[in-house]
């Protein structure tokens, strides 16, 4: 019998500003110290993946501008992301 699988992170809302920075879209939360990157994964499971990140970034953009403020729900998970370094990534619903 294989391993359990690992729990998905709950989901919560979170709420900050939408910023727009090199084809990605982030959310930067108070108390946080790093914008969360927005990446579409109601699963809250999947490794960061730019493509999805950058499909996510179009997908906000027809519907928020710079600076706008926005409550989105979903998962915080820290994982190797842009540049290849730990940051949060926040997984939407």
């Amino acid at each position: 019998m294989g391993a359990p699988a690992s729990p998905s992170p709950s989901s919560s809302p979170y709420r900050g500003l939408i910023h727009f920075k090199a084809g990605f879209s982030f959310l930067e939360i108070a108390n946080v110290a790093e914008w969360a990157v927005l990446m579409d994964d109601p699963s809250h499971t999947s490794a960061f993946n730019s493509a999805i990140a950058a499909q996510t970034m179009a997908r906000m953009a027809q519907n928020y501008q710079e600076g706008d403020s926005a409550t989105l729900t979903g998962a915080i998970v820290i994982q190797q992301a842009l540049g290849n370094r730990q940051q949060p990534v926040l997984h939407l619903d």
